[in-house]
């Protein structure tokens, strides 16, 4: 849970201190609809923690799903903050701005997103990521009051930015799981959980989410998700991802650190 003072004891300070990053992400939740002091800073900076850069013709983009982070959904209901996975509003809107400029810049063919949750789970732990069950009810709570959209609808919003309002986004990259994946996210992949009431979206592209986080103990057994049927690749060997840009093709390859065994080698298209 983050501490305070923010600007020297929050996850977000001591990760800015320990590494050099670049600045030009969003500054921090501060101004936005459910600040409850405009005129004062409340939350942690979001410097050296979301930020985008560019690498020949590739953009990569990394984002926090820990922000002003709080153990545990029943957590923040108590004491509030923000559900590991859930993007802030001023982050959403800067990781929209930040699309928008990537796909109007005619040298970047490819972005690379990066963030700590996966979109979608694909592990063994279904109260995790961007999920929650499909539990829309989980959401961050600032000044005891609940902020207006649930985990799910903002999964939602971060999908159809990657996917329906971008054309050249072509990996999500995440961490948190004990294992490596791949899913193939496209436009027949189930998003809900049964029964669910909410507004629903439609993907119309593809693209693809790898999960590589084995810095933990790894469990061999796999929930049951909606998607599951769309999980091309698991493995619970160490693994390192090595992406490989050449022109308009993408290579990504994911090997054995230890072995230098190749788990596999996979084209993006």
């Amino acid at each position: 849970m983050d501490k305070f003072p923010f600007s020297s004891a929050s996850a977000e300070a001591i990760f800015g201190s320990h590494f050099v990053q670049p600045e030009n992400g969003p500054q921090s939740e501060d101004g936005s609809v459910y600040d409850p002091h405009l005129d004062a800073v409340d939350f942690p900076s979001y410097k050296e923690n979301v930020y985008s850069y560019i690498y020949d013709n590739l953009a990569m983009i990394v984002l926090n799903s820990n922000y002003w982070y709080t153990p545990s959904a029943k957590a923040v209901s108590m004491i509030g903050g923000n559900p590991s996975g859930y993007i802030m509003d001023n982050q959403i809107k800067w990781l929209s701005t930040t699309i928008n400029q990537f796909e109007q810049d005619r040298n970047i063919d490819h972005i690379v997103v990066t963030v700590n949750t996966p979109v979608f789970p694909t592990g063994n732990n279904s109260n995790s990521g961007m999920w929650y069950g499909g539990n829309n009810a989980v959401r961050p709570m600032v000044a005891a009051d609940k902020v207006s959209k649930g985990i799910i609808e903002r999964r939602d919003e971060l999908l159809d930015l990657l996917v329906n309002r971008s054309s050249k986004t072509k990996i999500i990259l995440s961490t948190d799981e004990h294992g490596y994946s791949r899913l193939a996210i496209h436009p027949d992949l189930a998003l809900y959980p049964e029964g669910y009431r909410g507004k629903k979206i439609k993907l119309n592209r593809s693209l693809v989410q790898v999960t590589c986080g084995l810095s933990g103990q790894v469990s061999e057994r796999l929930m049951d998700f909606p998607w599951s049927g769309f999980i091309e690749k698991t493995s619970s060997q160490p693994a390192v991802v090595f992406i490989q840009v050449t022109g308009k093709q993408v290579l990504l390859r994911a090997i054995n650190p230890r072995t230098q065994e190749e788990i596999e080698e996979f084209n993006i298209r």
